[in-house]
């Protein structure tokens, strides 16, 4: 008996182990397929958008990442100067733009009058490819989005 239990835990056990393997970095393998993606931390608990907007309008851009059940945003607004650059937002800074995370009707937000955050941004390809944290603040409480990563198809739109 104590044979057949042994057993049955050794393969409950290495089960285990093995879909472990399996789920472990597969959201990194779906980025590295993707065209176009956006993934974060909200407080520790993972967001994905396998399908954000990007729109450059002259020297400003505009990355929108949307939840699946759409619940969920982040909105990244920057001045953009072409090329790799950090840029950070927040209350000690005048750079023009702002960083949002949405859930349902509610913003935490990091610009030039509260919260704060970086954005780096490198173009390769046709991509604009970037990594993101910030510290959002709704004035009443505050969101912490760490571990931000986006690539977007690089496409400018020009209204002159």
């Amino acid at each position: 008996m104590k044979k057949t239990t042994l057993i049955i835990l050794l393969i409950v056990l290495t089960c285990s182990c093995s879909d472990a393997k399996k789920n472990k970095g597969s959201n990194e393998i779906k980025q590295a397929k993707a065209g176009a993606f956006m993934s974060a931390k909200i407080n520790g608990v993972n967001f994905y958008s396998d399908n954000p907007t990007y729109l450059k309008i002259d020297n400003f851009i505009n990355i929108d990442g949307r939840s699946k059940d759409k619940t969920k945003i982040i909105r990244l607004q920057i001045r953009y100067d072409n090329g790799s650059a950090t840029y950070t937002v927040g209350k000690k800074t005048n750079k023009k733009g702002n960083m949002i995370y949405t859930y349902n009707k509610d913003h935490w937000i990091a610009s030039k009058h509260r919260g704060e955050g970086t954005i780096t941004l490198t173009e390769k390809g046709d991509y604009l490819i970037g990594e993101f944290s910030f510290t959002g603040d709704s004035g009443n409480n505050t969101k912490q989005i760490t571990d931000g990563k986006f690539k977007v198809k690089n496409k400018t739109l020009n209204l002159r």
